[in-house]
Parts: structure tokens; C-alpha cells; sequence
């Protein structure tokens, strides 16, 4: 499922587009003002529900299309509160919505000004009150308003005031739907919701705040993002250990079964065999992902002997097989580790970036072969590239994500570096089968491949028709 078309009217109070993805990589270009961000984080908040974020953005109307003729329409009115004292007002979000072919109409009511959150809301483990309008995530070590709470967490009901009126044609389908999950009536509405939009299609974005999780605090993602790949590996380590000692437990009993085969095995195939898997431990290892194993050296030494019996070649046959086994819990990160390393290796021109067990990643100078101490002494554009290439490729925020919008990839990068920008876009997309767009002003990321570039034009009433 694709996203194809977009329409928005009145995005910022003035301006009206049309928007379509063709390629695996569409490029925006749009002069400063004219809403090129906004646009895309209107996308993504209609699509992911984040309704916090659509109760922010102004605009009109927002239509999306998908290649399988589903769409979702959104028309936005803002009316005043009349239960409130003050100056408080609700938006109401008016969604029509095709899913296979049914069509459901539904609204969402939601205040414009946020409620201070209480004691009795604080139902997320980890966060608590830190003072009158502020909380403290245990977890990301971030002070956070109620506003940036439900950013990082979603649209829990006790923590932001929306509610859902269905048309009443609609009626019988709710009550089967809420028939099906007898879950709390929160999470009822939360699976009415996502039946409704955010089933087939996922949207995520990097923004251009990408080098700090937390300006206040000034905690670099770097950081962060050097730690979720220390358990990455800490992770797949610990499958290839429990496979290994579960292929270990029954190998005798297999290798016992395989003996009783009549099948007459070809020296020479498993040499093919064996020596492959040389060649995949050999870059798995040098990736970081695996220990260097001397083990299959002096199996080559015995494979070679003319007197080797048949009753060998079946146990390193079975031993072949299960190391096979055992090397496919690397093979999804092997690829994209090893882009990973080869973008970043290819752009930095004093320093090489390596993977580390104990430190997620570690960066050596390559003319004293000593390692950087601080992530921080890193120029910007290299913290950028680090940074963006890790979303684009390790981070699971991003993993099953079938579209991702990136806001100005320039930002600190060198020209080499935006004018190659494309071409390693190009290879993400193939080994991640996502689809991207990319909010730009330089004419270095766009270089000559005008085919992928979408100007946002303005348009007039009879053209949005």
C-alpha cells in the first residue's frame, strides 16, 4: 500500500496544494514560509492519529489517496467552548475514510488548551509530577510539559480530552467492533480508531531538531543511538548463543539419524559450502557482529586429506548445516549494518566508524588509529550524518514504517556530501523497501535528478477542483 496523492487546502490560513509520489523518492522544494514541513507533519499526524499535533497545524482540509483506492478526507472547524471560562476553543475534525472499499464518517472533538495533567493521570510507569506544569520521564531523563508528554506517549484518553461521535449509520459497525474486543472502553476507542485509519499504511519523520533528544538537558541522540546499537548486538548475540546450544543439545541424536542415509555426499560441494561460509563469518566479523572463529581453519586442513572417510563428511555436512542456521540470525543486520558503515566510512575523510559490543559504535583516527573519547567532539555534520543514517537504517522507530519524510537532510553537511545524498538514498530505499520525501533548498541534493522534484506551487479555488 502506497500513499499517491495529497491534497490540502488552506494549510497556514493561505496556501493550497497538490502533492504526488511517483518514485521511491519524491524532493519538495518550496520557498521559505510556504509550509513544506508543516505539510509534511500534517501527513504524518492524520495518518499515525496524533491528534495533538493536527489540533496545532492550521488548515482547512486534507485529502490522502492510496494506490489500492483507499483514502482518508479530514475537514478541520474551530468553534468556541461554551462550557469553559476562558478563552478556550475546540477543534472539530470531521474524517471520511475508505478502508476496502466500506466508506466510514466520523468526528473528533478536540480542546485547543491542553489540561494541566494530575496525580491520577500519571498511569505511564516512569513519569512523574515535577513541579506545578511540568513531569520527569525516568526513562529519557527529560523534564516534559503535558503538550510534549502526549507527543512521546499518544492520545491516552486520561491524558488529553478528545472523544469520538460516529454518524448514525455508523452505529452498528461500532457496536461489532466494540462486540469483538472487550477490552476497557479507552481501549475499545483506541481499536475503533486504528481499524478505522492506521492499519495498512505507517508514516514517520525526521525532523530537523535531530541531534538533541532534549535541548534542555542536552542530551545528544547520538549518545542514545550509540547505546540502542550496543543492544542490538547484545540482542542478537544472545539468539545465536541460544541457537547454538539448542542446535548443540540435539546434535548427536541428528548426527546418529543423517548416518543412517544412504545418501552419498560430494566432497567438493562442501567445500563450496564451508568455504561461503568462511567468507560470511569473514564479514560478519569485521562488521562487528561476530567473534573471529579459528575453528573452520583446521577444518579445511582435515577436509583435504585423500583418506577422509564418508562418516566425516557427514558430520561436517551436519555441522555446515546448523552453522547456516546459526549465521542467518545476523543476515537482516549484516546488510543494513554494512550500509550503515559504508555511507558514514565514505563521507568521513579523517576518521572511520566501526561497531563496539561495549559501545554501540566507536570512531578511530585514521592516521593515529586513536579512538575519539567524546561523541560531542564531533563536528555537526558528522553528528548529523551518524545520526540520520542510524534512523534511516537501525532505528526501530523506524522499522516498520512503509514511508519516511525527511526535513532538510542538508543541514551541516558538506556539499560532496549533499551531492551524494540521493545515490545513498537510493540504496537505503532497496534495502529497506521504504518509500521517502525530502524537504530541501539545496540544489546539491537535488543535482540533476529533476525527475524526483515536486515544486509546491500554490492553488487557486478552481484548481484545487
Amino acid at each position: 500500500m502506497k500513499l499517491i496523492k495529497v491534497y490540502v487546502k488552506k494549510l497556514l490560513f493561505r496556501y493550497s496544494y497538490r502533492l504526488e509520489f511517483r518514485n521511491n523518492i519524491t524532493i519538495i522544494h518550496a520557498p521559505n514560509g510556504r509550509g513544506k514541513s508543516m505539510l509534511l507533519k500534517l501527513i504524518k499526524a492524520v495518518i499515525n492519529e496524533e491528534y495533538e499535533e493536527i489540533n496545532e497545524i492550521p488548515f482547512e482540509s486534507l485529502n490522502l489517496y492510496f494506490d489500492n483506492g483507499d483514502f482518508i478526507f479530514v475537514k478541520k472547524m474551530i468553534f468556541k467552548d461554551k462550557n469553559q471560562r476562558d478563552s478556550s476553543n475546540i477543534s472539530k475534525l470531521f474524517f471520511e475514510v475508505c478502508k476496502h472499499g466500506e466508506i466510514y464518517n466520523f468526528e473528533v472533538n478536540l480542546v485547543q488548551k491542553l489540561r494541566d495533567i494530575d496525580n491520577s493521570d500519571l498511569i505511564i510507569p516512569g513519569i512523574r509530577r515535577a513541579g506545578p506544569s511540568h513531569l520527569y520521564d525516568e526513562y529519557s531523563r527529560q523534564f516534559l510539559t503535558s503538550k510534549r508528554l502526549i507527543k512521546l506517549y499518544g492520545n491516552n484518553r486520561k491524558l488529553f480530552n478528545f472523544d469520538y461521535t460516529f454518524n448514525v449509520n455508523e452505529i452498528d459497525d461500532v457496536e461489532e467492533l466494540l462486540e469483538n474486543n472487550k477490552e476497557e472502553e479507552a481501549r475499545s476507542l483506541d481499536f475503533i480508531k486504528n481499524t478505522f485509519l492506521n492499519e495498512d499504511f505507517k508514516v514517520n519523520m525526521v525532523e530537523t531538531d535531530r541531534l538533541y533528544l532534549n535541548k534542555e538537558s542536552n542530551t545528544l541522540a547520538i549518545g542514545i543511538y550509540a547505546n540502542e546499537i550496543r543492544r542490538k548486538l547484545s540482542k542478537l548475540l544472545g539468539e545465536y548463543a541460544d541457537l547454538s546450544q539448542s542446535l548443540e543439545k540435539t546434535f548427536p541424536l541428528r548426527l546418529l539419524e543423517s548416518m543412517e542415509s544412504i545418501e552419498t555426499l560430494d566432497r567438493n560441494e562442501i567445500l563450496e559450502k564451508l568455504v561461503y561460509q568462511f567468507e560470511e563469518r569473514d564479514v560478519l566479523t569485521k562488521l562487528g557482529l561476530l567473534e573471529t572463529d579459528s575453528f573452520d581453519d583446521e577444518i579445511v586442513k582435515i577436509i583435504n586429506r585423500e583418506e577422509l572417510k564418508d562418516s566425516f563428511l557427514q558430520v561436517l555436512n551436519l555441522y555446515l548445516e546448523d552453522s547456516e542456521k546459526k549465521l542467518k540470525v545476523f543476515e537482516e543486520m549484516k546488510i543494513r549494518v554494512n550500509l550503515f558503515l559504508k555511507i558514514l566510512n565514505n563521507r568521513f575523510y579523517d576518521k572511520e566508524i566501526s561497531l563496539s559490543k561495549k559501545d554501540g559504535f566507536k570512531i578511530i583516527f585514521s592516521d593515529t588509529k586513536k579512538e575519539l573519547e567524546k561523541f560531542y567532539q564531533l563536528s555537526s555534520g558528522e553528528q548529523h550524518s551518524i545520526v540520520l543514517m542510524f534512523k534511516l537504517l537501525l532505528d526501530d522507530d523506524f522499522e516498520e514504517i512503509d514511508m519516511v519524510f525527511i526535513d532538510e537532510p542538508e543541514l551541516s553537511l558538506h556539499i560532496d556530501w549533499q551531492m551524494s545524498f540521493l545515490e545513498e538514498l537510493e540504496e537505503i530505499s532497496f534495502v529497506t523497501g521504504k518509500n521517502f520525501v525530502i524537504a530541501t533548498h539545496s540544489p546539491e541534493i537535488v543535482n540533476d535528478r529533476y525527475d524526483l522534484l515536486n515544486l509546491l506551487n500554490p492553488l487557486n479555488e478552481e484548481e484545487l477542483k
